[in-house]
């Protein structure tokens, strides 16, 4: 038997629920659909099934999460302090004993990690100038080393990352795509194959791209289209592939929901998925009101930090049987439980080669530890109000700087119905807002409906005389790096 069909036969085993999957066949949507790219998707689909299968399920309690997130915290701060030059050193004062409180170990950033990346890895073959000039070169599922998956992150935090997994911790990584099948209900149907449309990066430089490059094995009837894509043109291929399952990023999807409603778009999706940005109040309720369907919020970053919305919609899951979450404050000491946090410090149970402990991100979220209807243990993010590098800051009356949260210039402009999209751009000369319309929409007065409301919320934070410049746009473009993201509310302002 060859290790191809050892592999196909333990996605059947290990996983029924999918239909069986032979080498012949040619019916899936691929970039590459050689022989050798099945095999190696067959293989990835087999150690990720593996992985699923270990994941925490319904009805384990919350004690027993914790007390395996306990194990598996020493697993990873000692593998860490062993194997990689660089915790050798930061844990050279800490003792890695069983009762060891994880705030004990320093906070680490990604500036410090990618400023001594040759120390942080674990493999000494692993070396930052040849890992950029292998991105540089990348155009499909290649691996570093024949042994590594190379993923930068998008840079709109300020600083730049890369993350490499070898091919167990891809595997793991590819487990929590069955995982959100899981919670949207995303299972191939005996007999055919589901209709699924997802509308992302497909960019091998971004991880969304590279999950359809090493996993699909064409159990469903994936369309995969770039977020990049004009509008128009997605809104044809969709009526052309009829999804059943449709996912992709909330400001497009919610795009799409209104094209749904003036009669362009004419799908029918009995679920829908979000992922990749912040997802507002209005981006929710024009997804619902185009097909009838609540939304699920899918959470995932290129470092391994993931979670996923259940049937209740009570808030994101947190894969917490996958890595640790602390929310903390802006001086790093942890929130109460329900408490809204200014950032997240992470730790990777899957990550060894780069291992990720106590990592910072700039996420603002609540977490709850609240029992879930659904018998999950996990806690979930019950509110995600983007990041903190996202706030504002703007000149007082007093000559001070106001921080501005997101959320106050998000919540005028939520409210206006007339809006099709918006973004608002903090420059050097001020605010400038761009906005385009739903159809039949008086440009003049939604000007001054825009900048009224939006001077009202300023002068209430006490910022006097707000620069603001409104212009009405056709179409408000997305960021051209790999991630192909959209940012409602964008500083340019160091």
């Amino acid at each position: 038997m060859t290790a191809f069909q050892d592999d196909v036969g333990a996605v059947t085993e290990a996983y029924p629920a999918f239909p069986p999957v032979r080498e012949t066949d040619k019916r899936f949507d691929s970039v590459n659909t050689s022989a050798a790219a099945f095999a190696s998707r067959a293989a990835n689909f087999a150690g990720a099934v593996r992985h699923y299968r270990g994941l925490t399920r319904v009805g384990t309690t919350r004690e027993e999460l914790v007390a395996l997130q306990r194990r598996r915290l020493m697993e990873t701060a000692r593998h860490a302090a062993v194997a990689s030059p660089l915790y050798r050193e930061l844990y050279a004062g800490v003792e890695l004993a069983d009762d060891l409180d994880v705030r004990a170990l320093p906070v680490v950033t990604k500036a410090m990690l990618m400023e001594r990346f040759d120390e942080w890895v674990t493999d000494p073959r692993v070396r930052l100038r040849e890992v950029e000039s292998h991105l540089e070169r990348a155009r499909g599922d290649d691996l570093y080393l024949q042994r590594y998956r190379c993923l930068p992150t998008g840079g709109t935090t300020g600083q730049k990352g890369i993350f490499v997994y070898d091919r167990q911790e891809w595997r793991q990584v590819l487990s929590v795509i069955l995982r959100w099948c899981e919670l949207t209900g995303l299972r191939p149907r005996l007999g055919r194959r589901v209709r699924f449309a997802r509308i992302m990066s497909t960019s091998p430089l971004h991880i969304s791209g590279r999950f359809g490059l090493s996993f699909d094995l064409g159990l469903h009837a994936v369309r995969r289209l770039d977020a990049r894509t004009p509008l128009r043109d997605l809104v044809t291929a969709l009526n052309d592939h009829r999804p059943e399952h449709l996912w992709g990023y909330p400001s497009l999807v919610s795009l799409l929901a209104i094209e749904q409603r003036e009669g362009r778009l004419r799908i029918a999706p009995r679920a829908v998925a979000t992922t990749g940005e912040v997802r507002t109040e209005r981006m929710a309720r024009n997804i619902c009101d185009a097909w009838g369907v609540e939304p699920f919020n899918l959470y995932a970053t290129t470092e391994s930090l993931f979670g996923g919305e259940c049937q209740h919609h009570q808030g994101i899951h947190m894969f917490e049987d996958l890595g640790l979450v602390e929310v903390v404050d802006d001086h790093g000491q942890p929130v109460r439980d329900g408490a809204p946090g200014a950032k997240l410090l992470f730790t990777s149970f899957i990550k060894r080669t780069q291992p990720l402990l106590r990592y910072e991100l700039s996420d603002m979220v609540t977490l709850s530890k609240d029992p879930c209807a659904c018998g999950r243990p996990l806690a979930r993010i019950v509110s995600l109000q983007g990041r903190s590098n996202d706030l504002l800051r703007l000149g007082a009356a007093d000559g001070r700087a106001v921080v501005v949260h997101p959320l106050t210039l998000q919540a005028p402009m939520e409210a206006l119905a007339e809006l099709r999209q918006y973004k608002i751009v903090h420059d050097h000369d001020g605010l400038h807002v761009f906005v385009a319309l739903r159809d039949g929409v008086a440009a003049e007065q939604v000007s001054q409906r825009v900048d009224a409301k939006l001077r009202t919320a300023l002068l209430a934070l006490n910022v006097p005389d707000p620069r603001l410049d409104v212009t009405i746009v056709s179409e408000l473009p997305r960021d051209q790096r790999p991630g192909a993201k959209f940012k409602l509310i964008e500083s340019r302002i160091t």
